[in-house]
């Protein structure tokens, strides 16, 4: 639909984090690791000292303001809804697994990725799923949900499904659309003290 955004490793080999390379330390001060009994479970962006952007399923409030400084320092929000032009390369990062049933990684890992046709995207998924929610599931498990989508140093969106299989060349990863978010994301923004 309209709010998603298809993704395609640029080797076409897998998907998700799976064949990244290790992220310099403090490159990425936007970063935000949403932990459940101090474990990672799901990636975020922090877009504010005080909101941390994720996946609608990995939903978790702070509990205190972020402190701002060198290593920890937020990632701006898109300044219009302009469209990402199919092949377009980005970059997404996280923490996830890096092979099917293995655990979150300790080091944050990145990988490019290239714009897929929102047409051939939508039929290849059709073809297999109904819903998303055994989708949403699985992503989850792999810990890269979340995440954010940066093309040229700009938010553009926030990691929701992959495949279950992780490495099925098959099935493009799908984010969720920031710019489509947008005025909704400003309103909460706006009625709540910074």
């Amino acid at each position: 639909g309209l709010c998603n955004i298809c993704v395609l490793l640029l080797d076409g080999l897998e998907t998700g984090i799976f064949g990244g390379v290790e992220v310099k330390p403090h490159s990425k001060p936007y970063m935000a690791s949403l932990q459940s009994r101090k474990h990672h479970v799901c990636g975020g962006v922090l877009i504010r000292e005080d909101f941390v952007l994720t996946s609608a399923h990995c939903l978790e409030s702070l509990k205190r303001n972020a402190s701002l400084n060198g290593k920890v320092r937020p990632l701006p929000l898109p300044k219009d809804s302009g469209k990402i032009a199919t092949g377009q390369q980005c970059a997404m990062a996280g923490w996830g697994m890096r092979r099917p049933g293995g655990l979150a990684e300790t080091v944050l890992m990145q990988v490019q990725v290239q714009v897929e046709d929102k047409k051939k995207c939508k039929g290849k998924w059709k073809r297999h799923f109904n819903t998303n929610q055994i989708l949403k599931k699985k992503s989850e498990e792999k810990g890269d949900s979340g995440g954010p989508l940066v093309c040229h140093s700009v938010l553009r969106g926030v990691a929701a499904y992959t495949s279950p299989e992780c490495t099925n060349s098959d099935y493009p990863q799908v984010y969720m659309d920031v710019s489509f978010f947008l005025p909704w994301i400003k309103n909460v923004m706006d009625n709540v003290n910074p």
